[in-house]
């Protein structure tokens, strides 16, 4: 009888064995239940390992147990590891994203800093040439003030010309006799002429070339007679005024007389008057004329030394 039980006990664990599911061992402990002295053998099996147990470590060492245990240690640190990567790629993410947005914003900042600075540019460039106009408007404008002060300064300056000149009384040139000629200065102008000064000369001379109104001879006398002026700069004339200068030679020789006659030598006259303006400008007019020939009333005008300025 105990021979049939281990016998089907047998049988049992190589059916489990083949089929590998726990459901046998169930059914084994149902007809344990129904079998006493199955009953009586299985109160000895509790103090064993279970047999579920013994097919679990069956064939198995304990190196592979741990290598297993470690294999499933690695798993649980790649697990971990992959889930901490991707948090830090999402936060990786986040962060690129603010990144882009501040670049975003960084480039418009620096877009508007260049329109404005463009603004500025252009706003330079238009107040350079607004500044340039204004400088052009101001030099014209002084150019106007200086012409209108030069143009008003010519309008009210005092002009003194030659009014008239003549022979004095029995002053006709002769032999060993004095002999003399009246100038007279006028003022044309709207002011006064202020601190004149007056030269004159008479004198016989032979032309040194064949115009004796532009010979050297009339400027080393204007010259020589300006530098011993007949009065000092003291006298002023009033508008529409006028005043005279005589110019004389005390005696003329017979043959200057002769000569004088005949063309051969001129008998010259040279007057000026210098003055100044309310302006401190200083002016001068001059007068030169020769004679010569038989008729003392026609004089010539040289070509030098006839100037109002």
């Amino acid at each position: 009888m105990d021979g049939e039980v281990r016998g089907d006990d047998q049988a049992e664990a190589a059916d489990s064995n083949k089929e590998g599911s726990p459901f046998v061992g169930q059914a084994r402990a149902k007809s344990h239940k129904n079998d006493p002295q199955s009953s009586e053998d299985n109160t000895g099996d509790h103090q064993q390992p279970s047999h579920t147990m013994k097919i679990l470590f069956q064939g198995h060492s304990s190196l592979e147990w741990i290598q297993v245990l470690l294999a499933c240690v690695l798993a649980l640190v790649g697990i971990f590891y992959t889930f901490y990567a991707a948090m830090q790629w999402q936060a990786m993410k986040a962060a690129l994203q603010k990144t882009d947005i501040a670049i975003g914003q960084t480039n418009q900042a620096l877009e508007l800093n260049r329109q404005a600075l463009e603004l500025n540019r252009r706003q330079t460039v238009a107040t350079e040439a607004s500044a340039s106009a204004a400088g052009r408007s101001v030099e014209i404008a002084g150019q106007g003030l200086g012409q209108s002060a030069r143009s008003f300064r010519l309008d009210q300056r005092p002009y003194l010309i030659v009014e008239r000149f003549a022979w004095g009384e029995n002053a006709l040139p002769s032999a060993n006799k004095r002999s003399f000629l009246n100038v007279w200065f006028k003022d044309i102008g709207r002011t006064p002429a202020i601190r004149t000064r007056i030269y004159r000369s008479m004198f016989v001379a032979t032309p040194e070339t064949s115009d004796p109104g532009v010979d050297p001879v009339i400027d080393r006398a204007v010259i020589a007679t300006q530098s011993s002026p007949l009065s000092k700069p003291a006298q002023d004339i009033a508008p529409q005024s006028d005043m005279f200068i005589t110019a004389d030679i005390q005696s003329i020789s017979e043959e200057d007389v002769e000569a004088i006659h005949v063309g051969a030598k001129a008998l010259y006259v040279i007057a000026g008057i210098s003055y100044r303006d309310d302006f401190s400008a200083v002016h001068e007019t001059q007068l030169c004329i020769f004679y010569f020939g038989d008729e003392p009333s026609l004089w010539h005008f040289c070509s030098v030394h006839n100037t109002i300025r």
